[in-house]
């Protein structure tokens, strides 16, 4: 994985004892911002495109190649040192509860290496940001898609782009979304970030692992579903974002 491929493997060996810990949900982190208010968007849109992809008429029969971008202005935030470093801390403070072991790898990486930067360098060539909370919800989801797959490539240009087009569309249009402070919006790009990174590792190690698959998929989806209230497992990831 492009995006994971300059990251220690310390995380991935973490990992491998306790894969129901390390799969915990991104909105574990994200207390200010309920990430559910994005669900009904992308529900309602799902089922939308589900009914039209059935019939053969509306958007998804002639859709582009990728969702419609949405302006960004609103979808950025200028980073925080001190606020990632408080985030990581959080982080760190709650996976201890489930795996203490793990949890003190993962201190380890989040201490020692510019995981952010590696990030941004791995999404550069989608032309996507971490300093975007559309694109940082999207390279959670991707990659927690893949792992429930256990599926090590990273996704095509067309369904990283389509679904962060999809959740930015649901940002924008979310109320609580355009209240949104830098500081929300950091809080919730650090998250999905850092369980992107967790995801992908899961994904690597689902498929060097056939035992752990059952696990890895089992915990991924919860995550998901407990975050976004999205069932991965009955969704597609395409060029128009996760559909059924």
């Amino acid at each position: 994985m492009a995006i994971l491929r300059s990251v220690t493997t310390a995380l991935l060996l973490a990992l491998a004892g306790a894969v129901p810990g390390a799969a915990a949900t991104a909105q574990d982190y994200t207390g200010v911002f309920d990430m559910g208010t994005l669900t009904g968007g992308l529900s309602i849109d799902a089922v939308t495109l589900a009914e039209e992809k059935r019939s053969g008429t509306g958007r998804y029969a002639h859709s582009a190649p990728h969702a419609a971008p949405v302006a960004r202005a609103n979808l950025t935030y200028r980073p925080n040192a001190a606020l990632r470093q408080k985030h990581f801390a959080q982080f760190v403070a709650k996976a201890r509860r489930q795996d203490p072991a793990g949890a003190a790898k993962l201190q380890q990486v989040l201490a020692t290496e510019n995981v952010i930067g590696k990030i941004q360098a791995g999404i550069a060539p989608y032309s996507m940001s971490t300093n975007n909370v559309a694109d940082a919800s999207a390279v959670y989801l991707a990659y927690a898609w893949m792992a429930t797959r256990a599926d090590d490539r990273d996704p095509t240009r067309a369904q990283m782009l389509g679904l962060r087009n999809q959740l930015a569309a649901a940002m924008t249009n979310s109320p609580g979304f355009a209240r949104a402070s830098d500081a929300t919006k950091q809080e919730v790009a650090d998250a999905n970030l850092v369980q992107g990174l967790i995801a992908g590792q899961l994904a690597a190690l689902a498929k060097r692992d056939p035992a752990a698959r059952v696990r890895i998929r089992s915990a991924v989806a919860q995550g998901a579903r407990t975050t976004y209230g999205l069932d991965l497992l009955s969704l597609d990831l395409t060029p128009q974002g996760l559909r059924p």
